[in-house]
């Protein structure tokens, strides 16, 4: 009775202003609004119940001694509960609110609050649940396509499928189904209608985290679809001699930013001595032999559902070859027209992904194989490589698409072969290699 007592005194100076030194501002206030009149408070009793209040209004801060204080990640809805429950030790949970106190909560480190929601979540909603929905629900998540969101919930569903089906219907709301290429959105009808209805407390919570930023969200597409930079791997020779047996058809992803390795679907065929370049945003094109004896001469193209399709195949079959691509055509210039080696190529073809088809260009002026080609400007550039009388050559040429011709350019100080060209932003080109 005595402590009833007390929170009834303290919630009757904080109703009335009463020796408050603080009046805390949600994100959502600002000057002019109903929300400015911001929530009286006392600062010791916050810093009772909040390690974060206790630690701003304990130390020589600015914010210590200033008698406003906004919190702009903090709504004032969910503030004002949070500053209801310091002063009463209740609060109201519910499908609407429990998300964001408690996140409200473990920021304010308001440790009793948060866990009373975590109880509350682990009472209606599984924990884990909810904290993938969090996690896939983000703009951020590092993913290339929705496709892969939709993947990774139906792994997480097989993982358990008896006692995950119940929350299967909530958690495909995090999926952006207006993303979804055709054959994802298929498996997303088909899993939606398996999916028993959620209750009304697994809905309200999900669309409390996945449409925080409006319902526009599911109409927009993540931060993080082909926008990270990675590096990728593809085929190439491992263990033992050249040949069927050693040649890989993996495709493994390195994202520096991350960081982490994931693998893309294999290729049809095991590839070697490949070729990779970007058509556009939505894919890429790659080239490369599969064993000795063998050229493989199909191409194929990368689209944003995570498949291989074979595209038209080269007039000549080639490996080693410069590949690069200008003004949205695919140059394949030089190479092999055998793993063995057996005549090295001076021809030139050009791959319109329009019309899915190879032409020919202007020969480069010399047969050779292992040089490196990179695309700057209006112009092609390639460098060294190997040249059947003279063998590793330290040669330049660029070529001019409108002229259809090439020019030999300043030899480099050192002759190259299976090198790597790039262009650094300040317009450098860098020759890499041998």
């Amino acid at each position: 009775m005595e402590v009833d007592g007390f929170l009834r005194g303290l919630r009757e100076l904080q109703a009335t202003g009463t020796l408050c030194d603080v009046v805390l501002y949600g994100s959502d206030a600002d000057e002019g609004s109903a929300l400015a009149n911001g929530i009286p408070c006392h600062r010791g009793v916050l810093s009772v119940h909040s390690a974060y209040f206790r630690a701003v209004f304990t130390h020589d801060w600015k914010d210590s001694r200033d008698p406003v204080f906004q919190l702009h990640n903090v709504d004032t809805a969910t503030m004002n509960a949070l500053v209801q429950y310091a002063y009463s030790m209740e609060i109201g949970l519910n499908a609407d609110n429990v998300a964001s106190l408690v996140v409200a909560a473990e920021f304010l480190q308001m440790d009793r609050v948060a866990g009373k929601c975590w109880a509350y979540v682990q009472q209606h909603f599984l924990r884990s649940i909810f904290l993938l929905v969090e996690v896939l629900a983000s703009d951020d998540v590092a993913v290339f396509s929705e496709d892969q969101v939709l993947q990774a919930l139906l792994r997480w569903l097989d993982h358990d499928r008896d006692r995950r089906l119940a929350q299967l219907h909530t958690v495909l709301q995090v999926v952006r189904v207006p993303f979804l290429s055709e054959p994802a959105a298929m498996e997303y009808a088909l899993a939606l209608a398996s999916a028993p209805a959620p209750s009304e407390c697994q809905s309200g919570m999900v669309g409390r985290i996945t449409l925080a930023g409006g319902t526009a969200r599911h109409a927009t597409p993540r931060d993080s679809y082909g926008a990270r930079d990675v590096i990728l791997c593809i085929g190439g020779h491992f263990d033992g001699d050249l040949d069927e047996v050693g040649v890989s058809d993996t495709v493994e992803v390195f994202c520096p930013s991350m960081p982490s390795v994931w693998r893309l679907p294999a290729l049809p065929g095991f590839v070697n001595g490949c070729q990779a370049v970007m058509l556009d945003a939505s894919g890429m094109l790659v080239a490369g032999h599969s064993g000795v004896n063998r050229l493989q001469r199909d191409r194929h193209y990368l689209g944003l559902r995570d498949e291989w399709e074979a595209l038209a195949v080269m007039r000549m079959p080639r490996c080693n070859a410069g590949l690069a691509v200008l003004q949205g055509r695919v140059y394949a210039a030089g190479g092999c027209s055998r793993a063995d080696r057996l005549e090295v190529l001076a021809s030139v073809e050009v791959y319109d992904a329009q019309k899915d088809s190879w032409s020919t260009a202007a020969p480069l002026p010399v047969a050779l194989e292992g040089m490196g080609m990179v695309a700057w400007g209006e112009r092609l550039f390639v460098f060294g490589g190997k040249d059947e009388e003279e063998g590793i050559v330290p040669w330049a040429f660029s070529y001019d698409p409108q002229a259809n011709a090439w020019t030999r350019l300043p030899d480099m100080p050192t002759p190259r072969y299976g090198c790597a060209v790039c262009v650094a932003p300040s317009g450098l080109v860098f020759v890499f290699g041998t």
